[in-house]
């Protein structure tokens, strides 16, 4: 200052962060609207959420809509908000949700259960492509979702860790039953249950559970009363997280029973 050099003690400056690497590279999650030819479908749809810094070995949630959706990719990605959110959170899953073809969307037609090799066709698709853990390979499903989710559970024992169904078992659903055998088949496939407060879903529910609880397996049913087919699965997917529910956190932390 005024031409002396001035002098002062100062503390060591802080380390200063070193600048990422190419392989360090934040990856924020994202939403694929794509298609897959299977070997029954010419152009199966879908909606797959990637998580932000994807890695090996990561979760797969399979979310199968119910009855009704229609042809729009939009009113699917709305279907999966409440897991995406989740998923944000923790940005430790994958989130698949296939679109079912209006034109099969019909009891006659077979709905998902129908097309269950495509389904499969596109999950073994994804979990090869993006290194899924295939031990935490989880289903959920609403409604005619949630009722196709037991039958396709059932056909292939060995692939899903766990499956959440909201909303199952109405009276008007051809997918909503159950057969005798389904219990050995899902022994090793926990099952959490959210059910309407309506006498034939509550009985079904019962069934169901008790099927795959003698058989050895794992189920849980929770009767959300005073509620509707409709209200109860907004008052789930509005609970999913923690401090409601935690169905996303166990959907992709159970591992499959072997």
């Amino acid at each position: 200052m005024d031409g002396v050099v001035q002098t002062q003690n100062t503390e060591p400056a802080q380390a200063m962060e070193p600048a990422r690497s190419s392989s360090q590279t934040t990856v924020a999650p994202r939403i694929t609207r794509s298609s897959m030819q299977t070997s029954q479908l010419g152009q199966f749809r879908y909606i797959l959420y990637s998580p932000a810094n994807p890695t090996d070995n990561m979760a797969l949630v399979v979310y199968l809509h119910g009855h009704g959706l229609g042809d729009k990719l939009n009113d699917l990605e709305k279907d999966i908000e409440p897991l995406k959110k989740e998923a944000k959170k923790t940005s430790d899953a994958f989130i698949l949700a296939p679109l079912l073809p209006p034109e099969l969307d019909y009891g006659r037609k077979g709905m998902w259960p129908g097309i269950d090799p495509s389904i499969m066709e596109l999950i073994e698709s994804v979990i090869t492509e993006y290194h899924i853990d295939r031990d935490r390979v989880s289903m959920i499903g609403g409604s005619m979702g949630a009722d196709s989710a037991i039958q396709i559970a059932a056909a292939h024992p060995d692939v899903f860790s766990c499956c959440v169904g909201i909303a199952p078992f109405h009276e008007n659903s051809p997918m909503a039953k159950w057969e005798e055998g389904w219990g050995e088949k899902l022994k090793t496939t926990p099952f959490w249950f959210f059910v309407e407060d309506e006498t034939s879903a509550r009985s079904l529910a019962k069934t169901t559970s008790e099927g795959i609880i003698a058989a050895g397996g794992q189920a849980w049913v929770e009767v959300k009363e005073g509620t509707t087919h409709k209200t109860v699965g907004q008052q789930v997917t509005d609970r999913m997280g923690v401090g409601g529910y935690g169905i996303y956190n166990w959907l992709v932390s159970v591992r499959k029973i072997r």
